[in-house]
């Protein structure tokens, strides 16, 4: 199943269970996405958005060999 993500530049977004950028292969959210300049109010939309990406990012990749914690989870998504 594919988690859409609003606002997203074209390609570069990711689903579960591996959550790289479908662009440009890298960890999502990518350096291009994070690179997008961002102020108040649209970060305040995005936030609940990226949220309930979060949960099924800890879903998917803790416990893997060599994956990362929940905590660098959460760091990485918000």
């Amino acid at each position: 199943m594919r988690e859409e993500t609003p606002h997203v530049p074209y390609g570069h977004r990711a689903c579960g269970p591996d959550w790289v950028c479908e662009q440009c292969g890298r960890d999502w959210p990518c350096p291009m996405l994070r690179s997008i300049p961002t102020d108040a109010a649209r970060r305040a939309t995005l936030l609940p958005e990226f949220s309930r990406i979060t949960r099924h990012a800890i879903r998917d990749l803790r416990g893997r060999p060599g994956g990362p914690d929940p905590v660098a989870i959460v760091r990485r998504f918000l």
